[in-house]
């Protein structure tokens, strides 16, 4: 009777979690992610994204990526769901917050172009490749993401960048950004 009781339970559990939609706010943002072609989220055509949808994407730049450049977006509330994703492309919207402590599996994130002015990736040690050019980006810790190796914050508002974490840096953009007068490279 144990066994039926439990299967019964975690049949209720798989279920219930393979119908639950993400919480999805801001109609561009759930628009670009429904209508994602590459890879597709919306896998079953509904209109929405289910819980199971959002852990589905993973994998190499297509498979796990979450795209929704120029989208229009206000709210990034959804995206918390992706947690297998390791790409985000979210550049030139109006976002002035966005929230990536989640997707710990991270290796890209490109965010420029939004008026948010400031970012955590403290929770994406996997982050190679991060891209917060033209935002109001006031200041960032990259202190735990020693596998960057590549950051465009060309015209932010940043006035310090600490890089002596990012041994593997290899490219850095910073232009338009007459706030920075001194740089510490050495260890990059």
């Amino acid at each position: 009777m144990k066994k039926i009781g439990l299967s019964a339970v975690t049949f209720l559990i798989i279920g219930g979690l393979s119908a639950q939609n993400v919480n999805i706010p801001d109609a561009n943002l759930k628009s670009a992610l429904v209508n994602q072609i590459n890879p597709i989220i919306d896998i079953n055509g509904d209109g929405e994204i289910q819980v199971t949808e959002a852990l589905a994407v993973t994998g190499n730049s297509n498979s796990g990526a979450i795209r929704a450049n120029s989208a229009g977006v206000t709210d990034a509330t959804g995206i918390e769901a992706f947690v297998n994703a390791t790409y985000l492309y979210i550049n030139n919207n109006s976002l002035t917050t966005l929230d990536v402590s989640a997707l710990t599996s991270l290796q890209s994130i490109i965010c420029g172009s939004n008026p948010y002015t400031s970012l955590d990736v403290s929770q994406n040690p996997t982050l190679s490749v991060l891209n917060v050019a033209y935002s109001d980006l006031e200041s960032i810790d990259l202190s735990n993401n020693p596998n960057l190796a590549l950051l465009y914050s060309d015209g932010t508002k940043l006035d310090s960048i600490d890089l002596s974490n990012n041994s593997g840096l290899t490219t850095l953009y910073i232009r338009n950004n007459d706030s920075i007068v001194s740089l510490d490279v050495s260890n990059n």
